[in-house]
């Protein structure tokens, strides 16, 4: 029988783009990964001027002074975030989840730079680039840099970073192009040097057989979020409105969403998914006390509607293939002669005329309108389920009555819901820092739980009970919201 040994360790580029060209910095500002903005420098060039005239001109006007001074207004840049992720079946037999999140980050680690220099093209540097190949043709590899070097010293003056293929690089030590710096290759004229794996396909090599295209552009910095482990399914995200659970009940204003679905002729089929008698609400302390118990309302102006029952019904009402699924938005850009250009993270991109923002908080469209980004509020959300049972399990259900329990003290609190069919689902919510909830890992579920529950500790079993015997995939979600004062 064969002995299991461990995986056959790999060793990134030691030049690629997240190398010694690159300030890396590592940031665990969720804002910071929405884009960032700057004033670039060297946008004002220096230039040496004989301003004044030897003689006064008087109190008449001099005209046009020769050599007069030039101002430049800052140029504003922006940068989008880019994602890269690798992927591994974790339900391979032999395997742990944390074998499992140990295998993934090896992966990533190995082709990070790849897929970071291959986005970098696509969403940068092919877009803005300026083509100085001669009209004749290619060049060679020596009057290429020197070309591309020139025009960088016009325009910028400072350090700048060459981006070249794979499969260009060995030409750049046999030409003495370029030479080993330390971590980093450089040219005699001190830019640096990257060569990428991901610098790939026609847009790089050419149409020419033999021919390969570099680029030129000024210092880079990355800033990157240390990777996380996700659990997810292979294949398109949301592949059909069902493929993701839509959380609990919700009250339907008869001023708004009730007026809504009747303009939408939908709102006799609404009135069939009511919930009668589920707007109970029952406050207790920590310790299971009730302090507050008001029975449910069955002819209340704000019914109770299942939001997973709603969705369907708005989404039934459309004409087929107006929901596109499997398309999430990557990107939003403002075309110069009016429209938008919209890039998604699978399938080709589309073109709109107007486009409305509806996609929450990290917003891809509300980026057009302002800078503004949302802000952790302080308080985090951790999705609990439970379903009806023996011993604590069924005291703990019981507790809700036949709406909603909340129990609610300085800091924390716990919001739950019991279903027709007894089902129970809600949140615990904790005022807690950025730091703590990175803490948490969740990769063992019941030791996460009990991380949380410790958080909850004198309270009443009856209400921890939602916490340690949670049935649900443990989901942190942190609350963020606009700056005040955005609209």
């Amino acid at each position: 029988m064969r002995r299991r040994v461990e995986a056959i360790p790999g060793r990134p580029l030691p030049y690629g783009i997240l190398g010694g060209c690159t300030d890396v910095i590592d940031v665990t500002d969720e804002h910071e990964l929405l884009g960032v903005e700057w004033m670039a420098l060297g946008c004002s060039p220096v230039r040496d001027t004989d301003w004044c005239p030897d003689e006064s001109p008087g109190e008449e006007s001099p005209g046009s002074v020769p050599g007069q001074k030039e101002f430049f207004a800052p140029t504003h840049e922006v940068a989008d975030p880019i994602t890269v992720y690798a992927g591994v079946r974790c339900s391979t037999i032999g395997w742990s989840y944390q074998e499992a999140i140990e295998h993934v980050r090896a992966s990533l680690e190995l082709g990070e730079q790849q897929g970071v220099e291959s986005a970098f093209w696509r969403y940068t540097l092919a877009p803005r680039a300026v083509d100085l190949t001669p009209d004749d043709g290619p060049v060679s590899l020596a009057q290429g840099v020197a070309a591309l070097e020139g025009c960088l010293a016009e325009s910028y003056g400072g350090v700048g970073t060459f981006h070249v293929p794979t499969g260009a690089a060995a030409l750049l030590s046999c030409c003495n192009i370029a030479y080993a710096d330390g971590n980093r290759l450089s040219t005699l004229a001190g830019n640096c040097v990257i060569v990428g794996s991901g610098y790939s396909g026609e847009l790089w090599t050419g149409r020419l057989p033999g021919a390969a295209r570099h680029g030129l552009v000024v210092h880079l910095r990355a800033r990157r979020r240390p990777a996380r482990p996700h659990r997810s399914h292979p294949g398109p995200r949301r592949l059909a409105a069902t493929s993701r659970a839509q959380g609990g009940l919700l009250d339907i204003d008869e001023e708004t969403g009730q007026a809504a679905l009747r303009a939408a002729g939908l709102y006799d089929e609404f009135l069939t998914l009511v919930r009668p008698g589920e707007d109970a609400k029952r406050v207790v302390d920590r310790h299971g006390t009730i302090l507050l118990d008001k029975p449910a309302d069955r002819r209340s102006a704000r019914p109770e509607v299942d939001r997973g029952e709603l969705r369907r019904l708005l989404i039934d009402s459309l004409a087929p293939e107006t929901i596109r699924w499997g398309r999430r938005l990557d990107r939003v850009r403002r075309r110069p002669e009016g429209g938008y250009d919209l890039t998604f993270e699978a399938g080709p991109a589309a073109r709109a005329d107007v486009v409305v923002g509806a996609d929450g908080a990290w917003s891809k469209v509300r980026a057009l309108l302002t800078p503004a980004a949302p802000r952790y509020s302080g308080t985090c959300f951790v999705e609990v389920a439970l379903a009806s049972g023996d011993g604590i399990r069924g005291a703990s259900v019981a507790s809700i009555g036949s709406g909603t329990l909340m129990a609610v003290a300085p800091g924390k609190g716990t919001i739950v819901h019991r279903y027709a069919d007894g089902q129970v689902r809600g949140y615990v919510a904790l005022n807690k820092s950025e730091g703590w909830m990175r803490s948490i890992d969740f990769g063992d579920p019941s030791a996460g739980l009990r991380q949380v529950a410790g958080e909850f500790d004198g309270w009443s079993p009856l209400l921890t009970a939602f916490v340690t015997e949670s049935d649900a995939e443990p989901l942190l979600r942190p609350v963020y919201a606009l700056p005040v004062g955005i609209s």
